[in-house]
């Protein structure tokens, strides 16, 4: 959000939801953060997806991912059987826009 872009967060827990909600509260004209189950809303227009998810849900991102062809920035865990086109410090980068 720091550069301009609009940022949308979706958040399962409602504990965690809360603690978002109050860490980007300065920043809310450009970050928006929803409570829900990201598998089963529709995503909102985004330049791209960061993500902390767990491995055993890499898989079905990339499913997901490859029909909303955006880039996907993951912290932590990469998608199995994929690799990632940039990687530092822990964060994988994944561009389906350009395949």
């Amino acid at each position: 959000a720091r550069q301009g872009y609009r940022a949308v967060g979706i958040e399962l827990d409602p504990f965690l939801y809360m603690v978002a909600r109050l860490r980007t509260w300065r920043y809310r004209s450009r970050v928006q953060v929803l409570w829900g189950d990201m598998w089963q809303i529709e995503w909102p227009e985004a330049d791209g997806v960061y993500t902390f998810l767990l491995g055993r849900f890499m898989g079905r991102l990339d499913r997901r991912m490859q029909v909303f062809q955006k880039p996907l920035a993951s912290v932590a865990f990469q998608i199995p059987h994929r690799k990632p086109d940039a990687a530092k410090n822990g964060v994988y980068l994944y561009r389906y826009n350009h395949r």
